[in-house]
């Protein structure tokens, strides 16, 4: 069984997942330097639903400052920013 990702994450912005390039000099291919937070989203009858995202976003923001990675903003707005897609 295979994982799909239509768009990916990527400097504070949702794209299409053709268009995720890193440079091959990007700390984090060399060095391990990234954060990660797994989020799932399930379908219900009303649509998509994400299980207690404000906690991810809120354990990510903590991670990327603990690593010295940008961690300014709200997980609110990372929500608002990846529901528009």
């Amino acid at each position: 069984m295979g994982m799909e990702s239509k768009f990916i994450w990527l400097n504070g912005e949702m794209l299409p997942f053709e268009k995720a390039t890193l440079h091959f000099l990007t700390a984090a291919l060399h060095y391990g330097a990234a954060v990660f937070e797994g989020i799932r989203a399930y379908d219900t009858p009303k649509g998509p639903a994400v299980f207690r995202l404000t906690d991810h976003a809120e354990r990510l923001l903590r991670r990327a400052c603990s690593v010295s990675a940008n961690c300014h903003g709200r997980p609110s707005r990372l929500w608002r920013q990846s529901s528009r897609q």
